[in-house]
């Protein structure tokens, strides 16, 4: 196909902090990837390399590929590196009197991150507290105020003005800060999800207050960017917005400026955690934090209901971590408190389990107990000793077996140097521990397999699944390169061409959505009566309607877009009890009395299904925390086309050369493939490697890989 006549392309960026993936898909399912090291200072070079590369694929310049684009999407971990590094903005914090050391205490949130050997050592744990926003105690100022909170036995209205705001307190806080210089002011007040009058007033004071001294300070409030139960979460939220939006936001401008120089003509989109697209102007820039990663869960969701495979578990190995989630009945899980980052936020998120173990892991050596061990640290772009990092990395093991071609790394793009890769192993870790370079390498990669493996096992057994009823997907720049140290009894294993942008693509697989979680206090108590439940249905009606007003206007401001579905739900447990259901309304919304039995049955039905019916306790009454809409609206989407499967036996042209690589302990001479030059039916039979300019597929002895009328690759024990 020339290029004039690819059209309605949709671009997808991965921007690791390693790799930028550049993927772009036409109308009729045909992609192209480009990749480029992915520039932390201006991440808009890197955006313009990939896609320059990726264009070129397909005999276009960056200008065509742009002027025949619909949507341009850009994902990454640019929020999490921003506070990290503790890049962000100096945040000032105003709290209900009181609770100036929430930030401190994090409700005991200490353990957060750790391993079970080490939460088991209470003692030893260290508060994170304000250092990823370089908070400290003369940046938190607490003014009087109380908002009533409703609770069980309803002694106040929730939401009742108990203690009017202390303007005088807040007057002198505002001034403070602006003081000490801070550049954004978060406020997080107790119970404020349920009236939001004294942020709001809290607000106003603020502004009068730089108004008179002529600055302008951003001023956030829990109660418009996060306004659910839980101060903790809530005020960590705010933080991590005031912290990094703006600069997020800045960054992803100039993305944008970029594109739109080079022939977009379009608005720049990114992603939210919870698997939704939204413009890089949506209000609530901390939802995004986990764009990047998110869009694996997305892609192997759609391509494990075109495969038909019910249950699928992702493995996505980069240069620097692993990351593991788990897709049930082609149903995606979120985590609505996630622990990310050693904090704990309100926040919708896909769920995922990640360790430091990826291609790019420092290895390190104790030569007295002869013990091996991986990262966490991690070379990032600068990939191991074979090319400019100091320290030996888990990427100069593979140059040095011979599973990278260091000639061909991002299709020669990057050079590698293996005679640095192979002093590296033999000075810092085959040496100290009397063994050969080889014999040193490869047990490097055993330590590396055998995380992987205890991890996926993890993931499975903390969920109670059995292995062999579920499929693996394993994508990732390194998937391919490690997935033969999998010895998990999987029912079947897959990657895929695009393995290195799998996650890319997966952001072009998601929809255009807002989400919206509205904190409230209502009980049912078991003997209701109409009236009763009639009050609460007009009550929560109108809160549905205002957030669906509110999702229909963001969709609309960024982009002119029509809803196509709107979901309904709630969070609701019974009234003592402390597991809390969130539940999506099979009707819709709730505008009367019969909608309450319904929402209730509902529930009923859910919490019979995981907990048993013996489990179920309605004459305790039903307490409703949080009312959630969510507003959709459609998007272009790639396709896939299932083509004929041609022979087993791959082309000649397929074969690259022939190379030694170490397998299980001798070298042994192995084909090379060009990835890109086999067909849906061709079967490659190890030992083999397979090549494509952004990864490669080891395939050992005894194993193979066959691609299927999708060119899909399942990767499986050798049939012939």
């Amino acid at each position: 196909m020339t290029d004039n006549q690819r059209r309605n392309i949709i671009l997808a960026t991965d921007a690791g902090g390693t790799m930028t993936d550049a993927f772009a898909v036409d109308e009729d399912g045909a992609f192209s990837i480009g990749k480029a090291l992915t520039n932390k200072v201006d991440e808009s070079i890197s955006y313009v390399q990939g896609y320059e590369n990726s264009a070129a694929n397909w005999d276009m310049s960056l200008e065509e590929l742009h002027d025949n684009s619909i949507a341009n999407i850009y994902t990454g971990t640019l929020y999490l590196n921003t506070l990290l590094e503790r890049k962000g903005r100096t945040v000032g914090l105003i709290v209900t009197k009181g609770q100036e050391s929430m930030y401190i205490h994090e409700r005991g949130h200490s353990w957060i991150g750790l391993e079970w050997e080490d939460v088991l050592h209470h003692k030893l744990h260290h508060h994170v507290g304000g250092d990823m926003f370089r908070l400290h105690a003369g940046l938190v100022k607490g003014v009087a105020e109380r908002i009533a909170s409703g609770g069980y036995f309803m002694l106040a209205e929730p939401g009742q003005v108990k203690v009017p705001l202390n303007e005088a307190e807040t007057r002198r806080a505002v001034v403070e800060l602006l003081d000490q210089g801070v550049e954004v002011i978060g406020v997080v007040l107790l119970f404020s999800y349920l009236n939001g009058s004294h942020e709001n007033r809290i607000r106003e004071i603020a502004k009068e207050v730089m108004q008179e001294r002529g600055v302008d300070v951003p001023v956030i409030l829990s109660s418009e960017i996060v306004p659910v139960m839980k101060e903790v979460q809530r005020m960590k939220s705010v933080l991590m917005e005031a912290a990094g939006g703006p600069l997020v936001r800045d960054m992803l401008m100039k993305v944008e400026d970029v594109a739109n120089s080079r022939g977009y003509a379009g608005e720049l989109t990114t992603m939210a955690s919870y698997g939704s697209i939204v413009n890089i102007r949506h209000p609530r820039m901390y939802e995004t934090i986990l764009s990047g990663p998110t869009g694996g869960l997305i892609g192997a969701k759609t391509l494990g209901e075109l495969l038909g495979e019910r249950h699928v578990l992702t493995a996505d190995i980069g240069g620097t971590s692993f990351d593991v989630g788990m897709i049930q009945d082609h149903h995606i899980s979120l985590r609505k408190e996630p622990d990310f980052a050693g904090h704990r936020l309100a926040l919708q998120m896909v769920a995922l389990d990640s360790i430091g173990a990826g291609a790019g892991s420092e290895v390190h050596v104790d030569p007295k107990f002869k013990h091996i061990t991986l990262g966490p640290q991690s070379a990032g772009s600068d990939v191991g000793r074979c090319l400019r990092h100091p320290v030996v990395t888990v990427s100069d093991c593979n140059v040095v077996l011979g599973f990278l071609d260091p000639d061909n790394f991002l299709g020669g793009d990057v050079k590698l140097d293996r005679d640095a890769a192979v002093a590296a192993v033999r000075d810092e870790i085959a040496e100290p521990l009397g063994l050969s370079v080889e014999e040193a390498a490869a047990g490097v990669l055993t330590v590396l397999n055998s995380h992987l493996n205890h991890h996926l096992l993890t993931m499975l057994k903390s969920r109670g699944a059995n292995p062999s009823e579920w499929t693996m997907f394993m994508f990732g720049g390194a998937g391919p390169l490690h997935m033969y140290g999998v010895d998990v009894p999987f029912a079947k294993v897959y990657t895929f061409p695009f393995a290195a942008a799998f996650s890319a693509f997966g952001v072009a697989c998601a929809e255009y959505a807002k989400r919206f979680n509205q904190g409230s206090s209502y009980i049912l108590p078991p003997a209701a009566d109409e009236d009763a439940k009639s009050a609460m249905a007009k009550a929560m009606s109108e809160t549905y309607k205002a957030l669906e007003r509110q999702g229909k206007k963001e969709l609309f401001d960024e982009g002119k877009l029509t809803p196509k579905n709107i979901e309904f739900g709630a969070s609701m447990r019974y009234v003592g009890v402390l597991e809390t259901l969130d539940v999506t309304f099979s009707f819709g919304s709730i505008n009367e009395a019969a909608d309450i039995d319904r929402a209730i049955g509902e529930f009923e039905e859910q919490y019979a299904h995981i907990y048993g019916r013996g489990a179920s306790l309605p004459e305790s009454g039903f307490f409703i925390s949080e009312l959630s809409v969510e507003v959709v609206a459609d998007k272009p989407k790639p396709v896939f086309i299932a083509h004929e499967l041609v022979g087993e036996t791959p082309s000649e042209e397929s074969v690259t050369g022939e190379r030694s690589v170490y397998f299980s302990g001798e070298w042994l001479s192995t084909k090379t493939y060009d990835m890109d030059a086999l067909q849906p039916g061709n079967i490659v039979r190890g030992p083999a490697i397979i090549e494509h300019p952004m990864t490669t597929l080891v395939v050992p002895p005894k194993t193979e890989a066959a691609f299927d009328e999708y060119r899909f690759i399942e990767f499986r024990a050798a049939t012939g």
